[in-house]
């Protein structure tokens, strides 16, 4: 819900909205400068890495162009690390270090609540702790200073993921309150993620790469669940069409290549199945349908009605080696992806 939170706010200030986010991408641009200025010494460095930053020629691309959430959220991870390391290699007083976690905390929840996918930052902020923490370790220094560090550093943590999680839980109070559904999106509710999970896991002779339910494999589960057996029409019409097209077009692959929706997208549109089936008129009737439709396909899985990974629920699809061989095999030599014409 940030994002047109962040529209709101932009159009109550009277600012043009790519105005607001490029001034919000400037101002994470100038705290990682600051950083890189500050600790090494050099202001130069700084003022080369907020000038690198600011004329960044992906900002001026034809996608972010567009009104998406995109524009926003790529800001986050800039001021996200670059706040992160002020906090954990400042060494100015205790006040301002938790001060700076506050500020943290707030992004950090701004950007939990732009996108779904917002875990895959952890790493990049759990590896700066880990840095401290291992300079902490190997210094020379007695016993009781590097507790004090280690306990400072965990008071600012804890602060940062209070604030962050408290953000998170207003805004699930006030989705209870309005729709009945204790949750910040639908994408991370218990039984939508159950229901993707069970079709993603059928498991055709003919799987596709980047593709969670194939043709064969729908046709599979409109035979073993009559709720998913509603959405056919959807999921093999117009609607599914338009879905195609759209993830081709992102995705860069031209259409004789692309015959089916392809992963990122095929969340969007089971939503908007279910939603044409006209099982959506309210978060609890949402929920239910999702609920029983993961059911009747687990059930299927089961007695080996159907042929299924057995997988647990989550919306990241199975790991498999080749992906790795997928994604290294274009770093080998520059390709440069013109848009196509926009869908229709």
């Amino acid at each position: 819900m940030f994002f047109p939170l962040f529209i709101a706010c932009t159009s109550w200030l009277s600012i043009p909205l790519r105005m607001g986010e490029q001034a919000a991408y400037l101002a994470a641009a100038a705290i990682a400068g600051a950083f890189a200025g500050r600790f090494s010494h050099r202001s130069w460095l700084g003022a080369a890495l907020f000038a690198g930053l600011a004329f960044h020629p992906l900002l001026w691309g034809p996608y972010l162009s567009m009104v998406l959430r995109e524009g926003l959220y790529i800001i986050f991870p800039l001021a996200l690390i670059a706040l992160y390391a002020f906090v954990v290699f400042s060494n100015t007083r205790l006040r301002w270090q938790v001060a700076l976690s506050i500020v943290l905390s707030v992004v950090l929840g701004a950007f939990w609540l732009t996108r779904e996918d917002g875990v895959w930052i952890l790493p990049s902020l759990a590896s700066l702790i880990c840095i401290k923490i291992g300079d902490c370790l190997t210094r020379t220094e007695r016993w009781q200073a590097k507790r004090q560090v280690l306990l400072r550093q965990a008071l600012c943590a804890g602060v940062a993921i209070a604030v962050c999680a408290l953000g998170n839980l207003v805004v699930a109070s006030l989705n209870q309150k309005a729709y009945g559904a204790f949750e910040t999106t639908e994408f991370k509710s218990g039984s939508f993620v159950r229901s993707y999970s069970a079709l993603a896991g059928i498991s055709p002779e003919q799987a596709e790469p980047k593709v969670v339910i194939p043709k064969a494999g729908r046709a599979m589960g409109y035979a073993a669940s009559l709720s998913f057996a509603e959405l056919k029409p959807f999921l093999d019409g117009e609607l599914a069409e338009g879905w195609r097209r759209t993830s081709c077009y992102f995705s860069h692959l031209p259409s004789e290549q692309c015959r089916e929706i392809q992963a990122g997208w095929f969340m969007w549109a089971l939503r908007d199945a279910v939603a044409a089936a006209g099982h959506a008129s309210s978060a609890r009737e949402a929920e239910k349908f999702y609920k029983h439709m993961a059911t009747e396909i687990e059930a299927a899985c089961t007695e080996e009605r159907l042929h299924c990974a057995h997988r647990r629920p989550s919306l990241a699809p199975p790991f498999r080696w080749r992906y790795v061989v997928e994604a290294a095999a274009p770093a080998g030599h520059l390709r440069n992806w013109p848009l196509p014409s926009t869908p229709q």
